[in-house]
C-alpha cells in the first residue's frame, strides 16, 4: 500500500496522528499526551492516556496522570480511583501521593490529605513541594504547630 492509501489524521497531532506514526513508540506517545496535557488540551490527552492505558493496562504514569486530568476536570472521584490504580501499580512513587493528596485536599477530606502527604515526604523527603503539601493539610485541619514545622522543612530544602 502507498502512502497515498494510508488514511491520514483529521487534524495534525490528532490521535488518528498517533496511532499511524507512533504505534510502535510508547513513550514517544506518552510524552506527546503530556506536552498536550500541560498545554490544556485535555480531550486529546485523554484519548491518548486512555489508548495506552488500553495497550498496557499497567501503566502507573498514564494512570496517574489521566487521574490528574479528571481531576482537573472536576471529576475528582475519578481521579482518585485511577490515582489509587497507579500506586497499586507502583507504589513508590512519590508524585502519586502528593497528588492523591492534593485531590483529597480538593476536596475536604483532610486528614486523608495528611496521609497522603505524609507518605510522599517518606518516599521523597527532599521534595519542598511535598513538605509545602503536608504543612498546608495540616494546617487546614487545625494542627498549627505541625504545619509549621512541615514549612521550616520545605523552606530549607527550597529557600
Amino acid at each position: 500500500m502507498s502512502p497515498r492509501n494510508v488514511p491520514g489524521p483529521t487534524r495534525p497531532g490528532s490521535v488518528e496522528d498517533f496511532s499511524i506514526n507512533h504505534l510502535m513508540n510508547e513513550p514517544s506517545i506518552f510524552d506527546q499526551a503530556v506536552r498536550l496535557h500541560q498545554a490544556g488540551d485535555l480531550a486529546t490527552a485523554e484519548s491518548i492516556y486512555r489508548s495506552i492505558l488500553t495497550r498496557h493496562p499497567n501503566h502507573a504514569d498514564a494512570f496517574h496522570l489521566l487521574g490528574m486530568l479528571m481531576h482537573q476536570r472536576g471529576q475528582s472521584m475519578e481521579g482518585e480511583n485511577l490515582i489509587r490504580r497507579a500506586i497499586a501499580i507502583n507504589p513508590d512513587q512519590a508524585i502519586y501521593h502528593s497528588n492523591l493528596g492534593l485531590i483529597f485536599s480538593a476536596t475536604a477530606r483532610t486528614d486523608l490529605a495528611i496521609a497522603a502527604h505524609t507518605r510522599a515526604t517518606q518516599l521523597d523527603p527532599n521534595s519542598a513541594e511535598s513538605w509545602n503539601n503536608l504543612a498546608v493539610s495540616f494546617c487546614r485541619a487545625d494542627r498549627i504547630p505541625e504545619g509549621i514545622e512541615c514549612f521550616k522543612r520545605a523552606t530549607l530544602l527550597r529557600p
